[in-house]
């Protein structure tokens, strides 16, 4: 399948029939002025057994994603999506967005301005298993991203819990056990994502990682 544009993150739906991807291509009649960028994200969904396109949004509009979007999730029901939506990099106090839209017809749902730091953005957002709810890691009022954003995708309410284990560096779901794995510079923590109770592994809670995978086969 042909992008009109350069791709920025891709995800298959939890049933495999959908693919959603967020890219960012050129729009000839934007400004080419210092302050404005002639290019602008796009979030488009596809169907992997013809390869033909269901939604196609251009994310600026909304305001959402005014300079990049990253980061794309899809609901285990299907009905909905979620990604990072980027307005700025590097300036101080910056709050970005975390937007649910309906994967059916791109209703916007929420968008939730979050305190964050660029590199927020290279870490995995997901869903809760009955997709009520967004997790996402993000900034600390120290700038420290040490925190799990929590969105509610229903009234669009923000909570924000601490990791636990410091800087995170990844964060994995498992969604038949709907927990969250995550690890950092103090080590390795189970999420669970019922009552937010924190669960740590003797085992592994001592060792630093940068990726983290669930397996719900094992348990492991």
């Amino acid at each position: 399948y042909a992008l009109d544009g350069k791709p920025n993150s891709i995800v298959y739906s939890h049933d495999g029939n959908s693919i959603a991807v967020l890219f960012t291509k050129r729009i000839e009649t934007y400004s080419s002025s210092a302050l404005d960028t002639p290019y602008t994200s796009f979030l488009q969904i596809i169907n992997p057994s013809n390869l033909e396109s269901s939604l196609e949004l251009m994310l600026s509009g909304n305001g959402c994603a005014t300079f990049l979007a990253r980061n794309v999730a899809l609901s285990p029901d299907g009905q909905k999506i979620a990604y990072w939506g980027i307005n700025s990099y590097f300036e101080n106090g910056q709050k970005d967005n975390i937007c649910v839209h309906s994967s059916v017809d791109g209703t916007l749902l929420s968008k939730i301005a979050v305190p964050t730091r660029s590199s927020d953005y290279t870490r995995p957002i997901f869903f809760s298993q009955d997709s009520a709810k967004v997790y996402a890691v993000g900034a600390d009022q120290n700038n420290n991203w040490s925190i799990i954003n929590v969105i509610n995708t229903e009234d669009g309410s923000l909570q924000s819990v601490s990791g636990g284990i410091g800087n995170i560096s990844d964060i994995s779901y498992d969604v038949q056990n709907n927990l969250a794995c995550f690890t950092g510079e103090e080590g390795t923590a189970i999420l669970s994502l019922v009552d937010f109770s924190h669960k740590e592994s003797s085992e592994i809670s001592t060792l630093k990682g940068e990726k983290i995978t669930c397996n719900s086969d094992d348990g492991s």
